[in-house]
């Protein structure tokens, strides 16, 4: 009877393990002390020979979501929210007897690289450039304990 529980009882934890384990590697990968050498080192010493497999189904996992994180529309920069709301507050403004001021640009406020920003951010999506993900997953791995 007892054993029987316990084999249920496995069961279940397997099920729900495998639902949280892929959540957990995926934090661990994000630890910039760890990355995906935690990932291989523990893998390999639970699956043994499986571990490549386990090992790319996180791999694969990780890639995912970095892709649907670079496919999300860019957020406006705080300069140019500064500049779109001091642009609303201009035109608000000019009902009060003044004579209105034509709006300016975002080139003539601020250090006048507004639309450069823009174009740079646009060219980095464009280019076939190494993706930020692979750039910081062969940068070095933090030091765990200070030297």
């Amino acid at each position: 009877m007892v054993s029987s529980i316990a084999r249920e009882t496995n069961e279940k934890f397997g099920k729900y393990w495998k639902d949280c384990s892929l959540v957990l590697a995926i934090a661990v990968v994000m630890d910039p002390r760890f990355k995906m050498k935690l990932i291989e080192f523990s893998f390999s010493k639970l699956y043994g020979e499986d571990a490549p497999r386990y090992v790319k189904v996180v791999s694969d996992a990780i890639h995912e979501l970095y892709f649907e994180y670079v496919a999300q529309p860019l957020p406006l920069t705080p300069a140019y929210d500064e500049q779109a709301g001091e642009a609303k507050n201009s035109m608000n403004c000019s009902n009060n007897n003044q004579p209105s001021t034509p709006m300016s640009t975002p080139m003539s406020r601020g250090d006048g690289l507004l639309d450069f920003d823009i174009y740079i951010s646009e060219m980095a999506i464009s280019h076939n450039t190494k993706p930020e993900l692979e750039q910081y997953l062969e940068e070095a791995l933090v030091p765990r304990k200070r030297v």
